[in-house]
Order: structure tokens, then C-alpha cells, then sequence
């Protein structure tokens, strides 16, 4: 497996809604594992100075 970072622009996102979104990518990863798509969420850097946010997902494909 690979890992590979996905950007996303939050700019103006609330710590609240920030918590939220990376349930959503922890559970969407478990989703897809779940359906044969292997794939594990790893973690995320928040950058609030220009609002983005790098995940890092373990992965066979970019697909």
C-alpha cells in the first residue's frame, strides 16, 4: 500500500466543523474498506493561516 495526501481548502472552517470533517474522512475510509476498497484513514495537518487541510490515507490506488 501507498499513502497519498488529499488537499482540501477549509478556510474559515470552525474547530468545530474541522473535528467533523475528519470524522467524516475517518468514516468514509472505514466505508469504503468495509465495501473492498482498501484504504485507512492516517491523519491530517490543519494550516488555519490559509485554511488548508492535508490528509494522509493508506491506499492500494489513487482511485
Amino acid at each position: 500500500m501507498s499513502v497519498y495526501m488529499v488537499e482540501r481548502d477549509l478556510k474559515g472552517i470552525s474547530m468545530e466543523a474541522l473535528g467533523g470533517a475528519q470524522k467524516a474522512a475517518i468514516s468514509k475510509a472505514t466505508e469504503m474498506s468495509a465495501a473492498g476498497t482498501e484504504i485507512k484513514y492516517l491523519r491530517s495537518t490543519f494550516a488555519p493561516e490559509d485554511g488548508r487541510c492535508m490528509c494522509l490515507f493508506d491506499a492500494n490506488s489513487d482511485a
